[in-house]
């Protein structure tokens, strides 16, 4: 028995001073037979959990990435313009406004992430007048009355700009600014501008054209033009007229309807009328003067003019009848005005008169000299005196009486005598 407990007897020995060694305050002695270990309960082992399968294991947290675009970055972009370039709220119901896309697709699904939208329009200075507004996408027109506010304000001329602002289910935003317009509400100033004048068409002379321009003040394009050479009465002779933008410009021969539709020293007027891309309209006159036109006569240039009849036997314009009278005074009153626009021009007025003596040669150049040409010489000689006291310089103005050497019609002919007595002008240049 003794041999068997001490090798433990030695153990324990050991065991206690190792412990006395790793430990500051030494166990205390106990007998051999107290500090025997005892048998050391059995210990469950910790279930250990088994790995999860790829199906079941939780996806990795996600790296960091950008966020999603906002939605007023990828909606397609717009194009917003009114149907009309000027616009006169005095004038126009309303102005239109239309927007589209080149992307139909997705402008549709951009529609249905609209939450709001607000139409407006901005001044040159930067103010911005809302118009009209509404939920979800706006329609594909809008409209606007001309006027700001209840009280149906017109706004003052000037270029506008249409804004069209969305708001998406995001909270994210686009604005469109639009093709900008112009208020417009005055009138345009016409102007007419004539070359060719005097204006002599078809003339022996070489004839002539009207040139005519029409022109027009206005902050608005132009799109309508009319002008027309007129009578001082207001008959029309011709029509010039075009749907574009002026200046314009037409030439014009003086006639209608085939013939010369003027006459030698009348007055006429050019109309004039325009209408701007906002409906104001406007129009004008200009006055101009038909100067000599002629015709070859004989080798010489006649100007034509409503004939001048003296009485018969008589110099004396005086006793001619109330029309002949008329005749005389519109005449002389047309050469005046030829003469006073052609400053170089001077004029042979030229006398004739009626034999009574015809049948008879001797009889009848025995009248010629003694009293024809007299007669005729002092016909030419008043409607020269009467145009010195129109103003015009007499060495402008030669006579001569030709008496009834150059008969327009035959002296057998009475119904037709009063033809013969008259003046004729032919141009000295």
């Amino acid at each position: 028995m003794k041999r068997i407990l001490w090798p433990v007897s030695l153990l324990l020995v050991f065991l206690v001073f190792a412990g006395c060694a790793g430990s500051p305050d030494p166990a205390p002695e106990t007998d051999a037979e107290e500090t025997a270990p005892a048998e050391a309960e059995p210990v469950e082992a910790e279930p250990v959990e088994a790995e999860p399968s790829a199906a079941e294991q939780e996806p990795p947290p996600p790296e960091d990435s950008d966020p999603a675009p906002l939605l007023s970055e990828t909606a397609p972009s717009l194009d917003l313009r009114p149907n009309q370039g000027s616009f006169s709220p005095e004038l126009s119901d309303t102005l239109s406004f239309r927007w589209s896309t080149t992307d139909s697709n997705a402008a549709e699904a951009a529609a249905d992430a609209v939450e709001n939208w607000e139409f407006s329009l901005v001044s040159e200075a930067g103010d911005a007048t809302l118009i009209e507004d509404g939920p979800g996408a706006p329609p594909q027109d809008l409209s606007w009355n001309g006027t700001f506010g209840n009280n149906g304000t017109v706004p003052p001329d000037g270029r506008y700009t249409p804004l069209l602002e969305l708001t998406f289910t995001d909270g994210s935003t686009r604005s469109t600014e639009g093709r900008p317009f112009l208020i417009d509400t005055s009138a345009p100033i016409p102007s007419i501008a004539l070359s060719g004048v005097p204006f002599r068409p078809g003339s022996s002379r070489g004839g002539g054209e009207l040139i005519v321009t029409i022109d027009a003040e206005d902050e608005s394009p132009i799109v309508a033009w009319v002008f027309e050479p007129r009578t001082l009465d207001g008959e029309t002779l011709t029509t010039f007229s075009g749907a574009s933008d002026v200046p314009r410009t037409a030439r014009w021969n003086g006639r209608s309807g085939g013939s010369v539709a003027v006459e030698s020293g009348e007055e006429y007027v050019v109309y004039g009328w325009v209408r701007d891309d906002a409906g104001n309209e406007a129009s004008t006159e200009t006055e101009f003067l038909v100067g000599a036109i002629t015709e070859e006569y004989r080798g010489r240039d006649r100007i034509v003019l409503p004939r001048i009849e003296f009485p018969a036997n008589s110099s004396d314009i005086a006793d001619a009848s109330a029309e002949a009278l008329r005749a005389f005074e519109t005449t002389v009153t047309r050469v005046a005005r030829i003469l006073t626009n052609a400053p170089n021009m001077e004029v042979l007025i030229e006398g004739h008169a009626n034999s009574t003596r015809f049948s008879s040669p001797e009889a009848a150049e025995e009248e010629q000299q003694s009293e024809l040409i007299p007669l005729s010489q002092a016909r030419a000689e008043v409607v020269r005196q009467a145009l010195i006291d129109r103003g015009i310089d007499g060495d402008r103005l030669q006579t001569v009486g030709v008496g009834a050497a150059d008969p327009l019609t035959a002296f057998t002919n009475r119904d037709a005598l009063d033809r013969n007595r008259r003046i004729e002008l032919y141009v000295q240049e």
